[in-house]
């Protein structure tokens, strides 16, 4: 009766420990970034493009591609928060007013995230300019 009891024991304990090991794999996690367009000074425009974010999924990997006109002599840093079901990306031009010059450039980024299962997902992107101490949001929507 004790072996019983015993392997009973066991095999709840190895099926729990399992549950477990798998739920945390569901969990997206942000894994790098990758930075183009003016990253990489290539992509210095005399006209306007317009902000974009789009996404591709491969496996269950996820990538959420920022595209971001901004002034082009600025010193962009940025940041990834996910909570739940919310991917937040922190942009902040860490620059002074002596990088403020007269171009637009566009700034892109990959942001890449791993364990995507399907489901809903909002996205928010935050950004905050040289001369101003808050985030403002300046996209946000959910995809599906």
């Amino acid at each position: 009766m004790k072996t019983i009891i015993s392997i009973g024991c066991f095999l709840l304990v190895l099926f729990s420990c399992k549950k477990v090991d798998e739920e945390k794999n569901d969990i997206l996690s942000f894994v790098k970034t990758e930075k183009g367009g003016c990253f990489d000074r290539k992509y210095v425009a005399a006209t306007y493009f317009p902000d974009t974010v789009s996404f591709a999924v491969n496996t269950d990997t996820l990538t959420m591609h920022l595209g971001l006109s901004y002034n082009c002599c600025s010193k962009l840093s940025d940041s990834i928060k996910v909570t739940n079901n919310v991917i937040t990306a922190f942009i902040s031009d860490t620059c002074s007013s002596m990088c403020d010059c007269k171009c637009l450039c566009y700034f892109t980024y990959d942001f890449k995230f791993e364990h995507y299962t399907p489901k809903t997902l909002i996205y928010i992107i935050k950004l905050k300019p040289y001369d101003q101490n808050d985030y403002s949001i300046i996209m946000q929507d959910t995809i599906q």
